[in-house]
């Protein structure tokens, strides 16, 4: 190899170092201070095919670390360990709403400082209305605001998993969406 070749070589290398030396050294962690044991409450959305309706007694339990959690993508943030759903209709039709349980909360990435990304997965939702039963499972996407007051589902698509009575009722995709009101509310620090 060539004095000039390696001299390229090395000056290459180094600028590479260096661009792995700075993103190390950016890399953010956040702590949600308390953490520990909380509570999601409110009402949600929801949407499949043709059935739409609300749920307004939604109330979801996780646990959140009480120390800094990684900003990289994958990085579990708790769990939703348990909830219920009640007051379910669409279009005055009752509506059964199942939350099989648990989900693990995943970094995604950061939109802003503070505002952070996540996915539930795997979301298992249960819906029953008159003869369908369908089951939907992927990943719900999640947000938790720099206020640290709510945990608002974002309307993404669920799709169809199983459909329990191969009706061939079920729509392909569940859409469920709203905030819920985190309590204790949680303080967002990005170190």
């Amino acid at each position: 190899m060539s004095a000039r070749a390696r001299t390229f070589l090395a000056a290459a290398l180094s600028v590479v170092g260096l661009f792995t030396l700075v993103s190390a050294a950016s890399a953010l962690t956040v702590q949600y201070t308390p953490g520990g044991p909380v509570t999601a409450s409110g009402a949600l959305s929801f949407s499949a095919g043709s059935l739409s309706g609300t749920c307004t007694g939604v109330s979801l339990n996780a646990a959140l670390p009480t120390g800094p959690i990684p900003e990289t993508a994958g990085a579990p943030l708790g769990n939703v360990t348990g909830g219920t759903v009640a007051g379910c209709n669409a279009a005055g039709v009752p509506v059964a709403v199942t939350l099989l349980l648990p989900w693990v909360l995943r970094f995604v990435f950061r939109l802003s400082p503070g505002n952070l990304l996540y996915d539930a997965t795997p979301a298992a939702i249960l819906i029953a209305a008159g003869a369908l039963r369908c089951l939907y499972r992927g990943n719900l996407g999640v947000l938790i605001p720099a206020a640290g007051n709510a945990l608002t589902l974002l309307p993404m698509p669920v799709p169809l998993w199983l459909d329990l009575n191969a009706s061939g009722l079920c729509p392909a995709n569940l859409i469920l969406s709203g905030s819920l009101a985190l309590s204790p509310v949680q303080r967002v620090s990005e170190i």
